[in-house]
């Protein structure tokens, strides 16, 4: 439940520490464990294209959400 609540904030941080208490062979650990990968590869393309001066409108982190 507090993952769940989490994720719907956004508060990737508070997220993992309710994720470690769920096993990996849980069907809600296997997903929140994947939200929480996919939430990091996104982290880390915004970060890189930000880095990058490209001119554009909007930035990929506005994309993303």
């Amino acid at each position: 439940m507090g993952a769940a609540a989490c994720w719907g904030l956004g508060d990737w941080q508070q997220m993992q520490t309710f994720v470690k208490c769920i096993p990996e062979t849980n069907y809600d650990g296997s997903l929140y464990r994947s939200v929480l990968a996919l939430s990091s590869d996104a982290s880390l393309l915004s970060n890189e294209a930000d880095s990058r001066d490209m001119g554009g409108k909007y930035s990929t982190s506005a994309l993303i959400e």
